[in-house]
């Protein structure tokens, strides 16, 4: 199963990660890199996977950077 790693940000000691796998989002909190997710879910799109891994912990938004290639998704 491809993961493609979409966004990531850091907040406070939180480490937010978003993917998309197999036609949905998923996304992720870590207390620290590398470490098991604290918080996980999906989403049916990147800006809802985005708010609600910034949710889980508190907060409206947070600061997201890129990984990796763009995503082309099929309609």
């Amino acid at each position: 199963m491809p993961r493609v790693f979409a966004q990531q940000a850091d907040a406070g000691q939180f480490h937010l990660e978003t993917r998309y796998v197999s036609k949905h989002w998923e996304w992720a909190v870590f207390k620290q890199k590398g470490g098991p997710a604290v918080f996980s879910g999906t989403a049916v799109s990147l800006e809802s996977a985005k708010q609600s891994a910034a949710a889980a912990v508190g907060l409206k938004d947070a600061h997201w950077v890129d990984i990796g290639p763009a995503i082309e998704l099929a309609d």
